[in-house]
């Protein structure tokens, strides 16, 4: 690659600017009192290192339960408990997480660029900077803050390599991906299959061949003595972690298939996190038991990890009006799922018409890897796809770029396959994608047993109580109150009352609605207490 420009290097200082004050606004981290979310308790993990006298190690920082995580998020976090004197913890945690972040958006240039122009890579660097699943849980505490940053400074690391092919830095590579297993051990399963295309990729084949040892080697070198250090810890072969199995032991320890297939009888510690042999051993013989239902299940997984999340991300935010709702509706899907699936399509098309072919073929690994990993042992959700997105980014940009090469017949065809593959399984998911809408007119969810006043109009999602829903509305004057009740987009029911009012709906099974009530008096909007009972 020619050498990056004066004006592409101040172009992507910029672009690293605004992605981190985009994400340090996004977050709050300059208030006094930012919002912040700790679903897996990385905080008091990390807290568990810092005491009177200073830093310490502790096995209790990687203990979640009866599992072990990955220790390096919580040696980042310590270093922000060590300083909250000067500094407050959580300040200080989520400006790092908003600067590691946006370094993110210099290592995308850096792996655009050596896939095929400089022009994508500022367009992957102004892609991600500005990508909405990434800024959003910047104020979430989770691996992800770390482990995505350095997974894409491995992916550019080995951009680098290949570029060069000196031994330094395909060391150096390694170790990049090392730093990022230690944050999440996903990646090392990726780190075998990309050093095979590494050696079977380039000429000639036995510098090829050292060049794969030097990638599998930096790796080593970094992550293999913590490896030893926790299987002691721990008594059994423990590579980096173990909670990725708290899945299948706490909610799918039965094969559907037929409920001998235990996983927690074929454990030898019950009281301990399975060992990968047991966790095998499981699911051969679900498979064994139907081979169609096993892999059936599992793309359906595949599917929710490839599910646009706009739905999700609706359900749970209200706003003033209908109106709004709607209009809040239209801004998701097009800031944060047309985005997605462009992505997700054209990323295949990306690695045919890539330059570096080489480089192609070790990226488009990392995304199918991932998602068969996490599906098979029954993960799903936008948090666990969230770090194949870079590298479907940095695919994506190509395309956008132009000046591609002459791809071949084949590879053509194959990416048009996984492109039309691909888009089949999101197909199945667009009703629950673009059903899903936002609340308004009251603050909260209505819940069973409390009163939620509102004034002319509200909508939200509800529970029915068994199969019937029940609701009870109260004025608080005598003049007659016009309603409408409209579940699920339709209307239910359409009456006038005083004073109060009881009303049930019946469906054939339970099930969650989306319960909207318009209540006017004498034209205007009026003022109503609604119960579900």
């Amino acid at each position: 690659m020619p050498p990056t420009s004066r004006r592409d290097r101040i172009t992507l200082v910029l672009i690293v600017a605004a992605a981190a004050v985009l994400r340090i606004w996004w977050a709050d981290a300059l208030s006094h009192n930012p919002a912040w979310s700790d679903p897996d308790g990385y905080r008091e993990m990390s807290r568990l290192l810092v005491g009177n006298h200073g830093w310490r190690w502790t096995p209790r920082a990687v203990q979640f339960a009866e599992f072990t995580k990955a220790p390096l998020y919580q040696v980042l976090l310590s270093v922000f408990w060590r300083f909250d004197a000067a500094v407050p913890f959580t300040n200080g945690a989520l400006a790092a997480h908003a600067l590691l972040n946006a370094s993110s958006c210099a290592a995308m240039f850096v792996i655009g660029s050596r896939l095929h122009t400089r022009r994508s890579g500022l367009i992957a660097a102004v892609v991600y900077a500005l990508w909405l699943p990434n800024v959003m849980p910047t104020a979430t505490f989770w691996q992800e803050q770390l482990f995505i940053p350095a997974v894409c400074w491995a992916m550019a690391g080995t951009a680098v390599a290949m570029e060069t092919r000196r031994p330094r830095h395909w060391v150096t590579a390694g170790a990049l991906f090392a730093v990022a297993a230690l944050t999440r051990s996903s990646i090392t399963y990726f780190v075998i299959p990309a050093a095979c295309v590494v050696a079977l990729s380039a000429r000639p084949r036995a510098q090829a061949m050292r060049e794969a040892a030097l990638l599998a080697g930096g790796f080593a070198l970094l992550a293999l003595p913590y490896v030893v250090y926790i299987s002691t810890v721990t008594g059994r072969l423990t590579f980096v972690e173990s909670i990725g199995y708290f899945s299948l032991k706490h909610f799918d320890s039965v094969s559907p298939a037929d409920p001998r297939i235990n996983l927690l009888t074929m454990l030898h510690d019950p009281a301990g996190p399975p060992t990968t042999g047991e966790v095998l051993r499981f699911l051969g013989r679900d498979f064994a038991a139907s081979p169609g239902a096993f892999v059936l299940r599992r793309l359906d997984f595949v599917r929710l990890l490839l599910k646009p999340g706009g739905g999700s991300y609706l359900a749970g935010r209200f706003v003033a009006t209908a109106g709004e709702a709607s209009m809040l509706r239209v801004a998701v899907h097009a800031a944060l799922d047309v985005p997605f699936v462009l992505a997700l399509v054209l990323a295949p098309f990306g690695a045919a018409l890539a330059r570096r072919r080489r480089l192609a073929a070790v990226l488009m690994l990392w995304p199918p890897i991932l998602m068969a990993m996490v599906a098979l042992v029954l993960w799903a959700g936008t948090r666990f796809r969230a770090p194949a997105e870079p590298v479907l980014l940095a695919l994506m940009a190509v395309v956008l770029a132009g000046e591609w090469r002459r791809p071949g017949r084949v590879a053509l065809t194959l990416a048009a396959g996984a492109s039309l593959v691909v888009a089949g399984l999101i197909a199945v998911s667009v009703p629950s994608v673009i059903i899903p809408r936002a609340g308004y007119g009251v603050s909260a969810a209505p819940s069973p047993e409390s009163d939620t006043p509102f004034t002319g109009a509200m909508g939200a999602y509800v529970d029915s109580k068994g199969t019937a829903l029940v609701i009870s509305l109260q004025s608080a004057g005598a003049a007659p109150i016009a309603v409408t009740v409209r579940v699920d987009g339709k209307t239910a029911d359409a009456f006038t009352f005083a004073g109060s009012a009881h009303r049930r709906y019946t469906f054939d099974t339970p099930r969650r609605v989306y319960l909207e009530v318009a209540a006017t008096e004498a034209g205007r909007p009026a003022p109503v207490v609604l119960r579900l009972e």
